[in-house]
């Protein structure tokens, strides 16, 4: 279940409320994901897109730590 209280407090999503923020966030197809620690997430070089849009995904980090790591 997707923490809308928690995304709103974050730069990205300021001045939007909860409840506006679900109604945007449903637009767009939103969805929550959680990974192991470690956990290879993307590739470098591709291109996520969702079933339900043409445009690329894009991901916010609400806890922990994400590592990026160039593997070329």
């Amino acid at each position: 279940m997707i923490d809308y209280e928690v995304l709103a407090r974050m730069e990205l999503f300021s001045g939007i409320e909860p409840d506006a923020l679900a109604g945007l966030l449903g637009c767009l197809s939103a969805r929550r994901a959680e990974y192991a620690k470690d956990e290879f997430i993307v590739e470098e070089g591709i291109t996520l897109l969702t079933s339900a849009s043409s445009c690329p995904d894009m991901g916010a980090l609400s806890n922990g730590t994400l590592r990026v790591r160039c593997l070329s």
